[in-house]
Formats: structure tokens, sequence, C-alpha cells
């Protein structure tokens, strides 16, 4: 994706630690920051869609992208801003499937890595966790906490 520079935005020293272990262990979910909240109750989940778009509309931070270009013969990394778009939440029932179907999906939900380049850097779903919990999982990558 070409972007325009003066759109972009230099990284941070933190930033650009994470980006350089993302290139020497490629594939990994080491910076990734996942959270499991579970409510004892049914969730309105439209209710629940619309409080996270807001955040993502009002939370530059979470729509921050990374991108890579050539400069000089070098890589360099840069940050930008993307425009809000509403995201639709995948919803999970594991009422029925048991616990172990839970454990599984979040186990690989957590160690799937994010795209840095170019991509979201977070994302979020809905979850029935059993007959008496509902909730949301979460999911974000540590780059965009300190951009």
């Amino acid at each position: 994706m070409e972007i325009d520079a003066k759109e972009c935005f230099p990284i941070t020293h933190v930033q650009k630690r994470i980006w350089h272990t993302e290139k020497i262990y490629p594939g990994t979910s080491t910076w990734t920051i996942a959270f499991v909240v579970k409510y004892n109750h049914m969730l309105d989940i439209n209710l629940l869609e619309d409080a996270i778009n807001l955040a993502l509309q009002k939370n530059d931070g979470l729509r921050l992208q990374m991108t890579e270009n050539s400069e000089n013969g070098l890589t360099v990394v840069k940050q930008y801003l993307v425009g809000f778009q509403p995201i639709r939440l995948p919803y999970y029932d594991f009422s029925t499937g048991g616990k172990e179907a839970l454990t599984e999906w979040l186990d690989k939900e957590v160690q799937e890595p994010f795209e840095l380049i170019d991509h979201s850097l977070y994302y979020f779903a809905a979850v029935r966790f059993n007959q008496n919990e509902n909730g949301y999982f979460m999911k974000l990558h540590h780059i965009i906490f300190d951009g």
C-alpha cells in the first residue's frame, strides 16, 4: 500500500524495538495483548459492537498502522492513522461446545500473529462462553500502545 509520506509519522524507540523483534522472529505472537471479559448475564451484542466502534472512532491510537518504505537503500518504518471504519463483531457461541472447544479457540486466537504492515492491529469478538456467561475477546498488538 502506498501511503503519502506527509501522512506518516516516525515510530517511537519502543516501536522500533518491537518492529525489529518481529523481523527477527516473524510469525510470533510475542507482542500480542489479549483480554477476555465475562459477564454473568446476556449481552446486547449490538450495544457491545456500538461501544467498541465508538472506542475505535474516538481513540486514534487504536487505528494506527505501520508501513515500510525504502529510503536511501534502508528500510524505514513509519506509522500512519487510518480513518474510522465501523467493524462488525464476529460472534462465537461455546454454550454447547464445552470448555475444551472454548480453550482451543482462545489458544488459537491468542497465538495467531498480527500482520504488522498495513493492517489493523486489533481484533474483537463477542463470545458466549457457556449457558451463564457472555462477554468479549479483545486482542491488540503492543506496538499501537507505544504510538
